[in-house]
């Protein structure tokens, strides 16, 4: 699990150095530091190398979401009305892409919004029968992870089920920062690259 969250910790030890709270990242990205701290901390607090396939599922769903609700939170004008709405996991994930700024392209990484869809998909799977459908589920965990290790970049290709769900972790989060970033007044792209 350690060496799939390496994407994550890199930024984060990166972001980490800047006293400002804000990162140039590769391509002259600035992100707000803010909005993963949370989520990285609690990350740490409950995700281990231990986990059985339904714990991990089960919080990596939990994490996903509470991620979700945070951008929704930051995205909008007044976040006290959503403070206790009752979105299932879908409509947040809907509302979060719909809100998410247009004019940041996510080139590859866009095909994360349908990553956590399919981990929906085996939550549910798993939550709603007392024995799940494997094929279905084996069906969904093959396909997350040939999305992940089809991005090729480092050790992705190496990557087993367990590290693919936290690399789906560790790059929704830095996608998310980047929209808050955005909607915060910062536009990223007019950063000078150094």
């Amino acid at each position: 699990m350690e060496s799939a969250f390496l994407c994550l910790r890199k930024t984060r030890a990166k972001l980490a150095q800047n006293p400002l709270k804000k990162c140039r990242l590769k391509g002259g990205f600035m992100v707000n530091v803010e909005f993963s701290k949370k989520h990285d901390k609690r990350f740490e607090k409950h995700f281990s190398s231990q986990m059985d396939d339904i714990t991990l599922i089960l919080k990596c769903h939990l994490m996903l979401e509470e991620m979700l609700r945070d951008f929704c939170s930051e995205m909008v004008p007044q976040p006290q009305f959503l403070k206790d709405s009752r979105f299932t996991f879908a409509q947040i994930l809907d509302l979060s892409r719909a809100l998410y700024p247009a004019d940041i392209k996510l080139g590859g990484m866009v095909e994360l919004w349908s990553l956590c869809e399919k981990i929906n998909r085996i939550r549910n799977i798993m939550a709603h029968a007392l024995d799940p459908d494997s094929s279905k589920l084996d069906s969904h965990k093959a396909a997350i992870i040939e999305a992940v290790r089809l991005r090729g970049e480092g050790s992705t290709s190496a990557l087993e089920f367990v590290g693919c769900l936290t690399y789906v972790l560790g790059a929704f989060s830095l996608i998310l920062q980047v929209g808050v970033t955005h909607n915060n007044g910062e536009d990223f792209r007019d950063i000078p690259r150094k």
